[in-house]
C-alpha cells in the first residue's frame, strides 16, 4: 500500500516538475474543449452572432482540441526519451530518478490521452451537430445576400 501511495505522489509531483509541458498542453486542451462547448451551446440556443464567426468559433477550436489530444502519447514518449538520454550511470540515484521521470512521462501521456479522448467521445455528437447547424446558418445568410 505504501509503495502505491509513493508512486501516486511521485506521479503527481512530476506533473508540476519534469512533466510540466504535458500539464500545459492539458490546460490548453481544457480551454479549447470549453470554447467548443460554449460555441456549440450558442448554436443550440440561437445566440445572436454572425454565422461565419460562429462556424469558425466551433470548427477551429474543435480541430485544435483534437490535435492536442492526439499529441499526448507523443509527449509522453518524448519525455521518456529525454529522461533516458539524461541517464548517467555514475550513481544509482541518478539512474533511479531518470527512470522514474521516464515512467511518469509515459504515464501522464497515456492518462491525459484517455481522459481527453473520453471527453471528446462524450461531447463529439453535440459539437458535430452544432457545426452542421452553423454551416446551415452560413448557407442561409449567404443566400440572403
Amino acid at each position: 500500500m505504501d509503495t502505491k501511495k509513493n508512486f501516486i505522489s511521485t506521479l503527481i509531483q512530476s506533473l508540476w516538475g519534469v512533466n510540466l509541458y504535458i500539464a500545459v498542453v492539458a490546460f490548453f486542451a481544457v480551454i479549447f474543449l470549453a470554447w467548443c462547448l460554449f460555441a456549440a451551446w450558442c448554436v443550440k440556443e440561437k445566440c445572436p452572432m454572425y454565422p461565419k464567426r460562429l462556424l469558425l468559433g466551433l470548427h477551429v477550436p474543435n480541430k485544435i482540441f483534437i490535435t492536442l489530444t492526439s499529441l499526448f502519447p507523443q509527449l509522453g514518449i518524448l519525455g521518456t526519451v529525454i529522461s533516458l538520454l539524461r541517464l548517467k550511470f555514475d550513481s544509482a540515484n541518478n539512474v533511479l530518478e531518470e527512470f522514474m521521470n521516464a515512467l511518469t512521462s509515459t504515464a501522464w501521456g497515456i492518462i491525459f490521452f484517455i481522459i481527453f479522448s473520453g471527453l471528446y467521445a462524450v461531447f463529439e455528437r453535440f459539437i458535430e451537430v452544432a457545426i452542421e447547424e452553423s454551416q446551415k446558418l452560413v448557407a442561409v445568410s449567404e443566400n440572403k445576400n
